[in-house]
Protein backbone atom coordinates (compact mmCIF):
# COMPACT_ATOMS: atom_id res chain seq x y z
CA UNK A 1 0.00 0.00 0.00
CA UNK A 2 1.31 3.44 -0.91
CA UNK A 3 1.53 5.92 1.93
CA UNK A 4 2.02 9.64 1.78
CA UNK A 5 5.56 10.83 2.48
CA UNK A 6 6.58 12.49 5.75
CA UNK A 7 6.67 16.00 4.34
CA UNK A 8 3.17 15.75 2.93
CA UNK A 9 1.93 14.08 6.11
CA UNK A 10 3.31 16.95 8.20
CA UNK A 11 1.47 19.41 5.98
CA UNK A 12 -1.77 17.45 6.37
CA UNK A 13 -1.36 17.33 10.16
CA UNK A 14 -0.78 21.07 10.23
CA UNK A 15 -3.83 21.72 8.09
CA UNK A 16 -5.93 19.28 10.12
CA UNK A 17 -4.94 20.98 13.37
CA UNK A 18 -5.85 24.34 11.87
CA UNK A 19 -9.17 22.97 10.69
CA UNK A 20 -9.89 21.48 14.09
CA UNK A 21 -9.66 24.92 15.66
CA UNK A 22 -11.99 26.59 13.17
CA UNK A 23 -15.52 27.13 14.37
CA UNK A 24 -17.06 29.06 11.47
CA UNK A 25 -18.16 25.95 9.53
CA UNK A 26 -21.10 23.68 10.25
CA UNK A 27 -19.30 20.40 9.73
CA UNK A 28 -19.02 18.68 13.11
CA UNK A 29 -15.49 17.38 12.72
CA UNK A 30 -14.05 20.64 11.49
CA UNK A 31 -15.83 22.49 14.24
CA UNK A 32 -14.96 20.22 17.14
CA UNK A 33 -12.57 17.50 16.01
CA UNK A 34 -10.17 16.81 13.17
CA UNK A 35 -10.97 16.58 9.47
CA UNK A 36 -8.75 15.74 6.49
CA UNK A 37 -9.90 16.71 3.00
CA UNK A 38 -8.82 15.41 -0.39
CA UNK A 39 -10.00 17.36 -3.45
CA UNK A 40 -12.51 19.16 -1.27
CA UNK A 41 -14.03 15.95 0.09
CA UNK A 42 -13.64 15.04 3.74
CA UNK A 43 -12.03 11.60 3.89
CA UNK A 44 -11.07 11.43 7.56
CA UNK A 45 -13.05 12.75 10.53
CA UNK A 46 -11.86 12.16 14.09
CA UNK A 47 -14.14 12.63 17.07
CA UNK A 48 -13.00 15.39 19.46
CA UNK A 49 -12.69 12.99 22.40
CA UNK A 50 -9.89 11.19 20.51
CA UNK A 51 -8.37 14.29 18.95
CA UNK A 52 -5.14 14.64 20.94
CA UNK A 53 -4.36 10.92 20.92
CA UNK A 54 -4.85 10.67 17.18
CA UNK A 55 -2.78 13.76 16.44
CA UNK A 56 0.00 12.22 18.52
CA UNK A 57 -0.39 8.97 16.56
CA UNK A 58 -0.11 10.89 13.31
CA UNK A 59 2.97 12.69 14.60
CA UNK A 60 4.90 9.56 15.53
CA UNK A 61 3.67 7.39 12.67
CA UNK A 62 1.53 4.91 14.59
CA UNK A 63 -1.53 6.00 12.61
CA UNK A 64 -1.40 5.33 8.89
CA UNK A 65 -4.01 5.96 6.22
CA UNK A 66 -4.42 4.03 2.99
CA UNK A 67 -4.11 7.16 0.88
CA UNK A 68 -4.74 5.51 -2.46
CA UNK A 69 -8.07 4.15 -1.26
CA UNK A 70 -9.00 7.44 0.40
CA UNK A 71 -8.24 9.26 -2.86
CA UNK A 72 -10.37 6.81 -4.83
CA UNK A 73 -13.22 7.27 -2.38
CA UNK A 74 -12.93 11.05 -2.66
CA UNK A 75 -12.99 10.92 -6.46
CA UNK A 76 -16.04 8.64 -6.38
CA UNK A 77 -17.82 11.08 -4.06
CA UNK A 78 -17.02 13.93 -6.44
CA UNK A 79 -18.37 11.98 -9.41
CA UNK A 80 -21.62 11.30 -7.57
CA UNK A 81 -22.05 14.94 -6.61
CA UNK A 82 -22.96 16.16 -10.11
CA UNK A 83 -25.53 15.05 -12.67
CA UNK A 84 -25.13 14.54 -16.40
CA UNK A 85 -27.24 17.66 -16.95
CA UNK A 86 -24.74 19.62 -14.83
CA UNK A 87 -21.78 18.35 -16.86
CA UNK A 88 -23.37 19.10 -20.24
CA UNK A 89 -24.41 22.58 -19.06
CA UNK A 90 -20.84 23.28 -17.96
CA UNK A 91 -19.49 21.96 -21.28
CA UNK A 92 -21.80 24.24 -23.29
CA UNK A 93 -20.80 27.27 -21.21
CA UNK A 94 -17.15 26.26 -21.56
CA UNK A 95 -17.40 26.13 -25.34
CA UNK A 96 -19.16 29.49 -25.58
CA UNK A 97 -16.64 31.13 -23.24
CA UNK A 98 -13.58 29.79 -25.07
CA UNK A 99 -14.94 30.76 -28.48
CA UNK A 100 -15.72 34.28 -27.22
CA UNK A 101 -12.22 34.55 -25.80
CA UNK A 102 -10.92 34.24 -29.36
CA UNK A 103 -12.11 37.81 -30.01
CA UNK A 104 -11.03 39.25 -26.67
CA UNK A 105 -8.06 41.54 -26.01
CA UNK A 106 -7.75 40.31 -22.45
CA UNK A 107 -5.97 36.96 -22.11
CA UNK A 108 -4.33 35.10 -19.28
CA UNK A 109 -0.64 34.36 -19.86
CA UNK A 110 -0.66 31.55 -17.32
CA UNK A 111 -2.82 28.92 -19.01
CA UNK A 112 -3.09 27.38 -22.44
CA UNK A 113 -0.90 27.59 -25.53
CA UNK A 114 0.36 30.57 -27.51
CA UNK A 115 -2.80 30.77 -29.61
CA UNK A 116 -4.98 31.12 -26.53
CA UNK A 117 -2.65 33.55 -24.81
CA UNK A 118 -1.72 35.89 -27.65
CA UNK A 119 -3.82 35.54 -30.82
CA UNK A 120 -7.31 36.14 -32.10
CA UNK A 121 -8.81 32.85 -33.24
CA UNK A 122 -11.94 31.20 -34.59
CA UNK A 123 -13.19 27.67 -33.97
CA UNK A 124 -14.72 25.04 -36.23
CA UNK A 125 -15.87 21.60 -35.16
CA UNK A 126 -15.96 18.38 -37.17
CA UNK A 127 -18.43 15.95 -35.60
CA UNK A 128 -18.67 12.28 -36.57
CA UNK A 129 -21.39 10.76 -34.38
CA UNK A 130 -21.14 7.34 -36.01
CA UNK A 131 -17.46 7.20 -35.07
CA UNK A 132 -18.12 8.95 -31.73
CA UNK A 133 -15.47 11.56 -32.53
CA UNK A 134 -15.24 15.34 -32.33
CA UNK A 135 -12.39 17.43 -33.71
CA UNK A 136 -11.83 21.10 -32.86
CA UNK A 137 -10.03 23.18 -35.49
CA UNK A 138 -8.65 26.47 -34.19
CA UNK A 139 -7.54 29.06 -36.74
CA UNK A 140 -5.58 32.19 -35.82
CA UNK A 141 -7.30 35.22 -37.26
CA UNK A 142 -6.52 38.85 -37.95
CA UNK A 143 -8.20 41.73 -36.18
CA UNK A 144 -10.78 41.74 -38.98
CA UNK A 145 -11.52 38.03 -38.61
CA UNK A 146 -9.78 36.51 -41.63
CA UNK A 147 -7.68 33.38 -41.23
CA UNK A 148 -3.96 34.07 -40.91
CA UNK A 149 -3.01 30.64 -42.28
CA UNK A 150 -4.62 28.30 -44.78
CA UNK A 151 -4.51 25.44 -42.28
CA UNK A 152 -5.68 25.05 -38.65
CA UNK A 153 -3.11 26.33 -36.19
CA UNK A 154 -4.33 24.09 -33.38
CA UNK A 155 -6.21 20.80 -33.48
CA UNK A 156 -7.85 18.94 -30.60
CA UNK A 157 -9.68 15.62 -30.69
CA UNK A 158 -12.08 13.75 -28.45
CA UNK A 159 -13.15 10.13 -28.87
CA UNK A 160 -15.94 8.66 -26.77
CA UNK A 161 -15.30 5.25 -25.23
CA UNK A 162 -17.54 2.42 -26.42
CA UNK A 163 -18.73 1.94 -22.85
CA UNK A 164 -19.90 5.57 -22.56
CA UNK A 165 -22.77 7.48 -24.10
CA UNK A 166 -21.66 10.00 -26.72
CA UNK A 167 -22.60 13.63 -26.16
CA UNK A 168 -21.53 16.17 -28.74
CA UNK A 169 -21.31 19.05 -26.26
CA UNK A 170 -18.97 17.20 -23.91
CA UNK A 171 -16.94 16.07 -26.92
CA UNK A 172 -16.63 19.63 -28.24
CA UNK A 173 -15.54 20.94 -24.85
CA UNK A 174 -12.85 18.25 -24.52
CA UNK A 175 -11.59 18.74 -28.07
CA UNK A 176 -11.50 22.55 -27.79
CA UNK A 177 -9.68 22.51 -24.48
CA UNK A 178 -7.09 20.14 -25.91
CA UNK A 179 -6.67 22.34 -28.98
CA UNK A 180 -6.02 25.38 -26.75
CA UNK A 181 -3.64 23.54 -24.44
CA UNK A 182 -5.97 23.61 -21.43
CA UNK A 183 -6.50 20.94 -18.81
CA UNK A 184 -9.72 18.98 -19.26
CA UNK A 185 -11.93 18.78 -16.15
CA UNK A 186 -12.30 15.26 -14.76
CA UNK A 187 -16.09 15.45 -14.82
CA UNK A 188 -16.03 15.55 -18.62
CA UNK A 189 -14.51 12.08 -18.60
CA UNK A 190 -16.59 10.79 -15.69
CA UNK A 191 -20.04 12.18 -16.47
CA UNK A 192 -22.84 9.93 -15.22
CA UNK A 193 -24.51 7.94 -17.97
CA UNK A 194 -28.01 9.05 -19.09
CA UNK A 195 -31.04 7.59 -17.37
CA UNK A 196 -34.13 6.43 -19.21
CA UNK A 197 -34.79 7.41 -22.80
CA UNK A 198 -35.99 10.62 -24.44
CA UNK A 199 -37.10 11.71 -27.89
CA UNK A 200 -34.04 12.24 -30.08
CA UNK A 201 -31.82 9.71 -28.30
CA UNK A 202 -29.97 7.19 -30.41
CA UNK A 203 -30.27 3.69 -28.96
CA UNK A 204 -28.39 0.51 -29.78
CA UNK A 205 -29.96 -2.94 -29.76
CA UNK A 206 -27.28 -5.36 -28.62
CA UNK A 207 -29.44 -8.36 -29.49
CA UNK A 208 -29.89 -7.42 -33.15
CA UNK A 209 -26.87 -5.11 -33.47
CA UNK A 210 -28.78 -2.19 -34.93
CA UNK A 211 -29.40 1.46 -34.09
CA UNK A 212 -32.62 3.44 -33.82
CA UNK A 213 -33.53 7.06 -33.17
CA UNK A 214 -36.23 7.48 -30.53
CA UNK A 215 -39.33 9.34 -31.74
CA UNK A 216 -42.76 10.17 -30.35
CA UNK A 217 -44.98 8.41 -32.86
CA UNK A 218 -47.49 5.77 -31.81
CA UNK A 219 -48.45 4.87 -35.35
CA UNK A 220 -45.03 3.93 -36.69
CA UNK A 221 -42.29 1.76 -35.24
CA UNK A 222 -39.33 0.62 -37.30
CA UNK A 223 -36.63 -0.67 -35.00
CA UNK A 224 -34.04 -0.54 -37.77
CA UNK A 225 -34.35 3.26 -37.96
CA UNK A 226 -36.84 4.61 -35.44
CA UNK A 227 -38.29 3.60 -32.09
CA UNK A 228 -41.35 4.85 -30.23
CA UNK A 229 -40.37 6.18 -26.82
CA UNK A 230 -43.10 4.41 -24.84
CA UNK A 231 -43.10 1.10 -26.65
CA UNK A 232 -42.96 -1.97 -24.43
CA UNK A 233 -40.02 -3.25 -26.47
CA UNK A 234 -37.87 -0.23 -25.66
CA UNK A 235 -38.91 -0.31 -22.01
CA UNK A 236 -38.03 -3.99 -21.64
CA UNK A 237 -34.82 -3.50 -23.56
CA UNK A 238 -33.63 -0.73 -21.26
CA UNK A 239 -34.51 -2.78 -18.19
CA UNK A 240 -32.74 -5.87 -19.54
CA UNK A 241 -29.78 -3.81 -20.76
CA UNK A 242 -29.94 -5.17 -24.31
CA UNK A 243 -30.95 -1.70 -25.47
CA UNK A 244 -28.70 1.19 -24.41
CA UNK A 245 -28.64 4.92 -25.13
CA UNK A 246 -25.48 5.60 -27.15
CA UNK A 247 -26.04 9.28 -28.05
CA UNK A 248 -28.08 11.73 -25.97
CA UNK A 249 -26.90 14.93 -27.68
CA UNK A 250 -30.39 15.83 -28.90
CA UNK A 251 -31.62 16.22 -25.32
CA UNK A 252 -29.45 19.29 -24.90
CA UNK A 253 -30.00 21.13 -28.19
Amino acid sequence: MDYINDKELDAIIKQARKGAKETDLDDFYREHGLAIYIKGVMVVGIYPDNLENNIEALDNGRMRFEWRQLLNNAEESIRKSFSRDDVVARAKEDIESLISLGRSFYRSKEKGNTTLQSHFYSVDFVVKPNKRKVTALVNRTSYYGGHVNSFPDEVGRAVCLETDCFNVHIGKAIALRRALGLEVPEEYFNAPQPTGVQVGDVVYNRRFEDFATVIDNKDFINLDKEAYIDSAYITRGLENNHIVVVDDSARYE
